[in-house]
């Protein structure tokens, strides 16, 4: 099944004088490859990605690829699951990132 994820995202522009640099480097991913998900009773799967995922929506409908400092994005990522249930995971390092449930 496909999950759909309508993302608004941010990246305050004061990111550059926090990490002590140029902007170079200082953009974050966002492609369908940085989520994964964890199903209800715990099991995480990292590979939501498919061919048939990216093609349920137009290029103009999908978030763009990554986000730089000082912009904001809108746009669609469709995640292909089995779990009806659970929690939407984004860590594009890592280090923990981001989780939001699904499924009710």
């Amino acid at each position: 099944m496909f999950l759909v994820l309508d993302v608004s995202a941010s990246l305050a522009g004061s990111v550059i004088e926090k990490a002590g640099g140029g902007p170079d480097g200082l953009c974050m991913p966002l492609v369908a490859e940085t989520f994964s998900v964890t199903s209800a009773s715990g099991v995480q799967d990292r590979n939501v990605t498919s061919e048939e995922a990216w093609g349920c929506f137009d290029d103009a409908q999908l978030l763009p690829p990554v986000i730089n400092p000082g912009q904001s994005v809108s746009g669609k990522i469709v995640l292909d699951i089995e779990e009806p249930r659970g929690r939407v995971v984004y860590d594009p390092e890592g280090n923990g990132g981001w989780s939001w449930p699904y499924g009710g």
